[in-house]
């Protein structure tokens, strides 16, 4: 004889389907939060990576400026170091030529006057 027993709530298919139901909600959670933390994941790589490229551009454009800088006021210095060293020297020059002229002079006077 088959006894014939009433489904309580607590039988043995109403806990495999509520252990399924509870799976399926745990794995969709689960998979919704990898899918969250994979696109704000995604977005930090991105942002590290504009940051990279920005911080790489602006060191590159601050040494080029830098070394730009640089170069010009060597050449600027050079060409006025050069500049005071011809005036300098043609300052010289005129000096000698002003003490040679006027030694001269009076070696000229003292021969007329003999």
């Amino acid at each position: 004889m088959v006894s014939k027993r009433p489904l309580s709530p607590h039988t043995e298919e109403m806990v495999d389907s509520l252990w399924e139901s509870k799976q399926e909600i745990n794995m969709k959670n689960l998979l919704t939060l990898f899918l969250v933390l994979a696109l704000t994941g995604c977005g930090t790589v991105a942002q590290v990576w504009e940051t990279g490229t920005e911080v790489v551009s602006n060191t590159v454009d601050t040494v080029v400026t830098g070394t730009s800088d640089l170069v010009t006021a060597v050449g600027t210095d050079i060409v006025d170091t050069g500049a005071f060293v011809v005036d300098t020297g043609a300052g010289v020059v005129d000096v000698v030529a002003d003490r040679v002229d006027a030694e001269t002079d009076k070696l000229d006077s003292e021969e007329e006057g003999n």
